[in-house]
């Protein structure tokens, strides 16, 4: 049911979450920097059946899991109505029986979810096309008004967090709110999670090396089951892809995995003993294996995965990228002996905060070492900074105590949002640095009159998780908290803005930026040639 709050529409809250949020209006974003619409883009994304990842072309009326998830812990502290309705909504999808051909698992949060209707109104006839497409991948008759597909192995283990975050911070009343599962079926919150729980214990068991990992497990499913799902998302050093033969392990999977453990283990402590004994152990033995399996010493840095050779043989994917950064928001470096903890904690830092990485914008999805290693700017690659990413590495430095970097990543995020006037789901960013902050497609009159660029998407507008990153980010340097700084890493802090600190635009600073902002033109038909060609010579295409 819904209400207006301060000018907000949220779900209603109970007596409860209603002492407990701050849900007003800060002051200061009553004069945002060019971005009054920040609250009216995330009423855009929310439906009565949960997050929508945007409200843009491909992913109107789609609920991804992990999406949806991220928004809900970006707003959780503020707006824990929102969080309420990821978990429901999410909870009613969880998988109940096994289905090969859109990988469903009993326990398993699914990654995609599509409905011919949104409330009472049809989608469009794009997404309707867009349905069919999925329909012949994932097994969907057109006689169906609904389309769910289980490809993601991290939403799992991001559900348990994210129930257990809310549980901590507003009580056990959510876990025992019932929804009515798409099966018919009542269930509880608490029920669901000890599912995912369960489903991810089994999933870890099952691996040979101790480590959360996916694999597709058909041709039409998808390769890479983790945020970074873009074609080439994992590529190795040399340009060949991960093999997807063989399962494969993320680097920052493992940290969600770690957490979900820890965190069921304190929810069922009292009434599954045993189960608990069982996940407690399996969480100490990832740790130790990803601590063993995925740092790199010549690099003094993660890998972003282990995949196997044709031998089957474990290896590391050594393409230097910003997922490590993912892993500082979880608890997997929390127990380890002091001193190790803070040489990964600096040495992530250092690699992220370098001109490998940085941008005006915010963080490269891959180091720019990389940028030659494929001939166009693809999805996740080196020539892209996505602000979900940028958010995540700055909650990760909040966690760890390096609010002063947090902060300044933050003003990237910011920044961005305000000179594009826009929450795009990415911004393309040339090797020099240049950030396209509205990007136009390409087309043949008008391609010699600006400089163009190979990219494979024009980024969606009034994106969810973007939308959540700079509504966050706005929200955390409004309220002026004091806070808990890291003595482990003032000087690293000291240091590393020195050399690479911004401030927060003033308004007519963004003005100035705007108008002096590059435009150049996205050639998406040659960048999908190139990818096309790249993924048949991998063998991923016929």
């Amino acid at each position: 049911m819904l209400k207006v709050l301060n000018g907000l529409t949220a779900i209603r809250l109970t007596r409860k979450q209603k002492r407990k949020s701050t849900a007003a209006l800060p002051p200061v974003l009553k004069q945002d920097l060019g971005f009054p619409q920040l609250y009216g883009a995330l009423l855009q994304v929310i439906t009565p059946s949960g997050i929508q990842a945007s409200n843009s072309h491909l992913f109107k009326g789609a609920i991804f899991g992990r999406d949806s998830l991220r928004v809900a812990l970006d707003l959780l502290p503020r707006y824990p109505s929102v969080s309420e309705l990821a978990i429901t909504s999410l909870a009613r999808l969880q998988g109940s029986k096994s289905n090969t051909l859109n990988e469903e698992e009993p326990g398993k949060i699914p990654h995609e979810y599509r409905n011919l209707f949104v409330g009472s109104e049809k989608v469009q006839q794009e997404q309707q096309a867009i349905m069919k497409t999925l329909a012949k991948q994932w097994g969907w008759s057109e006689h169906e008004r609904e389309l769910c597909y289980y490809g993601s192995v991290d939403a799992t283990p991001q559900f348990i967090r994210l129930v257990c975050l809310f549980r901590r911070q507003y009580g056990d009343e959510i876990l025992n709110k019932e929804v009515l599962h798409r099966n018919g079926n009542l269930i509880s919150i608490k029920d669901s999670v000890l599912a995912a729980a369960r489903w991810t214990a089994a999933k870890i068991e099952e691996s040979e090396i101790c480590l959360l990992e996916f694999q597709q497990s058909h041709p039409e499913s998808l390769k890479w089951q983790v945020m970074r799902d873009g074609s080439t998302a994992y590529l190795h050093p040399d340009g060949t892809l991960a093999n997807v033969g063989a399962p494969i392990a993320s680097f920052e999977v493992q940290g969600l995995a770690y957490d979900a453990l820890a965190m069921a283990a304190e929810l069922f402590i009292q009434e599954r003993p045993t189960e608990v004994d069982q996940w407690l152990s399996l969480a100490k033995k990832l740790q130790a294996s990803t601590l063993q399996l995925f740092w790199m010493e010549r690099e003094q840095f993660f890998a972003m995965a282990v995949d196997r050779d044709n031998n089957r043989r474990i290896r590391q994917l050594k393409t230097i990228t910003s997922v490590p950064s993912e892993v500082l928001e979880t608890s997997l470096f929390d127990t380890i002996e002091h001193d190790q903890r803070v040489r990964y904690v600096e040495a992530i830092t250092r690699k992220l905060y370098s001109p490998d990485f940085l941008t005006e914008a915010g963080i490269r999805s891959r180091a720019l070492r990389h940028f030659g290693a494929i001939d166009y700017y693809d999805y996740q690659g080196s020539g892209v900074s996505w602000p979900v990413m940028t958010n995540a590495f700055a909650l990760g430095l909040r966690k760890q105590g390096l609010c002063r970097l947090a902060r300044d990543l933050e003003n990237r995020i910011i920044n961005a949002a305000n000179v594009s006037g826009s929450l795009n789901e990415f911004f393309y960013v040339t090797p020099d640095g240049r950030v396209n902050y509205q990007p136009v497609g390409a087309s043949h009159e008008h391609e010699s009159e600006h400089e163009v660029i190979y990219g494979t998407s024009i980024p969606e507008h009034i994106q969810a998780w973007t939308v959540s990153a700079v509504l966050r980010a706005k929200l955390t340097q409004s309220e002026n908290n004091e806070e808990l700084a890291n003595n482990d890493y003032a000087r690293l802090e000291s240091e590393l803005l020195l050399q690479h600190g911004v401030q927060l635009l003033e308004t007519h600073e963004v003005c100035d930026v705007s108008s002096r902002r590059c435009r150049f033109l996205i050639n998406q038909t040659e960048a999908q040639r190139r990818e096309i060609a790249l993924l048949q010579r991998e063998g991923h295409i016929t």
